[in-house]
């Protein structure tokens, strides 16, 4: 993978319409409904999130074990700060200080009935507390623009 990519700097933000600029913890609500959607309908989608570091998977992994019991594939991206188990359709990419993905937040969900990506690009500065963070991002349903994120990143992790 390349460490200079970044997915929020190929969404053209002129032509979205759902902009928002957010804490954490609305963006981990936004993440569980997307999430849900997946393990409710059983939908064998590909899934892609950018968890910054993987510590912070521990309170979601759950979630991430009931899709991976349907997706295509799952894909996690994150430092290599905490492990979890060998589950199928869980592919880990780990990221380094480096990548400009350590700076983002996504969560791409491509399916034929269900498309969205939520991407968003922390603009506090690092160590920010928790509490204090922001990021600044974009909401995406319209399933072509979805597919063209998806390819994006997919072409990065073949490099």
């Amino acid at each position: 993978m390349k460490s200079d990519f970044s997915l929020y700097n190929h969404i053209d933000r002129k032509n979205v319409r759902n902009l928002f600029s957010e804490r954490p913890l609305v963006l981990a609500s936004w993440c569980r409904m997307i999430e849900n959607v997946v393990v409710d309908f059983r939908l064998a989608a590909d899934v892609y999130a950018g968890f910054q570091r993987m510590r912070r998977l521990g309170p979601v992994w759950p979630r991430y074990q009931k899709m991976a019991g349907t997706a295509q594939g799952i894909w996690i991206f994150g430092a290599q700060d905490a492990t979890y188990p060998q589950t199928n359709h869980i592919n880990f990419i780990t990221l380094t200080p480096e990548d400009e993905l350590m700076r983002e937040w996504f969560l791409i969900v491509d399916h034929t009935t269900y498309s969205r990506a939520l991407v968003a690009r922390e603009t506090t500065p690092l160590g920010t507390p928790q509490q204090d963070r922001l990021f600044e991002g974009v909401l995406i349903g319209e399933r072509a623009m979805v597919k063209d994120i998806k390819t994006k990143l997919q072409d990065t992790l073949r490099t």
